[in-house]
């Protein structure tokens, strides 16, 4: 390479590294050791391998794939339809009132599906109170039981009673009706007699009262028979 310092144009001639740079640069008045730089970069970079600018590219294989949209907004969701959930079961036994403790909540805004758990009550009232109502309707079974063998000793009872000792009661109370009927009747009958004797002289007054007595009391035993026959 060299440079003419006294024209206003500078020459490079290929040298024996790069044959084929030539160029051409417009002179300007400049110094020596300023086209001297100049012509050692251009050099130094035209010694520069092309494989190496190669070996430092960056590739990356293309592959057909889902496109991801995603939108960020900030708001408040609330839902459309609510369901209102309520615990079926009462709490305390006995017209006592009581308290469940709730031990687990889902967390607001799970999805959930049918079968899933939402609440978890403390079981140890719920399992106190079922305890007390089956002793209670342990208790209620005995006595019904003891209440139905009473039922059935006094059907017993009942049917013995009607059939035997009922029947001959109610035979008895209707003999004594018929007699005490009967006795009415015979009672009448001699009053009437011994009034009509009386006046033909055969009898006295004393013997007429003590018939009208007898029919008195048999008036009063008819009334008592009527009264004991229909208790």
């Amino acid at each position: 390479m060299t440079i003419d310092a006294n024209t206003k144009t500078t020459a490079v001639e290929p040298d024996d590294q790069n044959p084929e740079a030539v160029k051409t640069l417009q002179a300007h008045p400049v110094s020596v050791r300023t086209l001297i730089v100049l012509a050692a970069v251009f050099a130094s970079r035209s010694r520069t391998p092309l494989g190496s600018a190669q070996q430092h590219r960056r590739t990356h294989r293309v592959e057909r794939t889902n496109l991801v949209v995603k939108v960020t907004e900030q708001g408040t969701i609330e839902s459309s339809r609510n369901t209102e959930i309520k615990c079926r079961i009462r709490g305390g036994y006995g017209g006592q009132g009581g308290q469940s403790t709730v031990t687990y909540v889902i967390p607001s805004g799970t999805n959930v599906q049918k079968g899933d758990v939402l609440v978890r009550l403390d079981t140890r009232v719920i399992e106190e109170t079922v305890s007390l109502g089956k002793t209670d309707t342990n208790n209620a079974t005995a006595q019904l039981a003891r209440t139905q063998a009473d039922l059935a000793a006094l059907e017993i009872a009942v049917s013995a009673y009607e059939n035997g000792r009922y029947r001959a009661r109610r035979k008895a109370l209707d003999k004594r009706l018929e007699i005490a009927q009967w006795n009415l009747q015979t009672a009448e009958k001699m009053l009437r007699d011994a009034e009509q004797l009386f006046e033909k002289g055969y009898v006295t007054e004393l013997e007429v009262k003590g018939h009208g007595y007898a029919l008195e009391q048999a008036k009063l035993a008819l009334r008592e028979a009527k009264h004991r026959s229909a208790s």
